[in-house]
């Protein structure tokens, strides 16, 4: 199997398989507004794979909050 190039426009299965959770988490992100930016064509939602990577870039974590110290993640 060939991995996807970031220029590429992805469908949602393909999506869920690069963020390695299941279609249905990836659906909920993307209900709530949580989810990477994506196209529409017609009725349809594709993602480009450099929209998808910056998107988990920009979700990475430096600092823990007090909860999280408490050991209450």
């Amino acid at each position: 199997m060939q991995l996807a190039t970031m220029d590429q426009l992805l469908d949602a299965p393909a999506v869920a398989k690069l963020l390695n959770v299941s279609r249905r988490t990836f659906e909920k992100l993307m209900a709530q507004g949580e989810g990477p930016p994506c196209l529409r064509i017609g009725r349809q939602r594709r993602w480009y794979g450099v929209d998808v990577e910056n998107w988990v870039k920009g979700r990475v974590v430096t600092h823990h909050t007090d909860r999280e110290k408490e050991g209450h993640t």
